[in-house]
């Protein structure tokens, strides 16, 4: 895959691929976790909403975390929810297809691959559709977490302003200062127009931005 081919993919089963291929596990799991955010009205079982919650908290702490203790109990609960789902046969309702989808896909979180959890997602949010709208939603979602061609920021950029504001956004989850970081970028002469452009791009940033977390482990900020 080539930069400008992640940059405009609506599919998010080749960007999966692409990122375990490369060993990029944070962005994949953070992906699954906001995959399963959009179909959330759908998880009505609670062993459902455990273990995407569980699976939340190990990607905010990194890779290197150990998923058994907390995420594979709860994983294991929502697949014993999921088969209760199934036990019932062929669903009833659109609403109902919808759920036992929902509840497919809390069962593969963390485990079963994440193109799993994104096709169970998309016939959640689509039941009765093809699921390119919610395709192309989960490739913008993956866009966010990760640009496995950016790998390290030009230490002139890192600027006591750029610092303390990239600083400030991680610790006050205060992503709508991305057009100011990106302003205090340009200022620094930083002349990327990637990193500028998601910065004041109109999608919603989260915690595991990309652009954040390159600037984050600059040695510059004492990452």
């Amino acid at each position: 895959m080539t930069e400008s081919e992640w940059l405009t993919c609506t599919d998010p089963s080749p960007m999966i691929d692409f990122l375990s291929r490369e060993g990029n596990d944070r962005p994949l799991l953070l992906a699954e976790s906001a995959f399963c955010s959009r179909i959330a009205h759908h998880l009505t079982d609670p062993r459902s909403r455990d273990a995407v919650a569980a699976l939340q908290r190990l990607a905010e702490r990194g890779r290197d975390s150990d998923p058994f203790p907390e995420l594979m109990p709860a994983v294991y609960a929502a697949q014993d929810a999921s088969n209760a789902f199934d036990a019932l046969g062929e669903a009833a309702t659109i609403e109902d297809a919808a759920r036992v989808s929902a509840a497919t896909a809390a069962g593969y979180v963390g485990v079963g691959g994440t193109v799993s959890v994104a096709v169970s997602c998309q016939a959640a949010a689509d039941p009765t559709g093809d699921g390119s709208r919610e395709r192309a939603a989960q490739a913008d979602l993956l866009r966010e977490f990760a640009h496995p061609f950016r790998t390290s920021p030009d230490a002139a950029w890192m600027t006591p302003t750029v610092v303390a504001l990239v600083r400030g956004i991680i610790a006050d989850a205060a992503f709508d200062r991305l057009p100011i970081l990106a302003d205090a970028l340009e200022d620094a002469g930083c002349a990327d127009s990637v990193l500028l452009a998601h910065c004041r791009g109109d999608c919603p940033h989260l915690p595991g931005c990309w652009a954040v977390e390159l600037l984050n482990h600059s040695p510059a900020t004492g990452r």
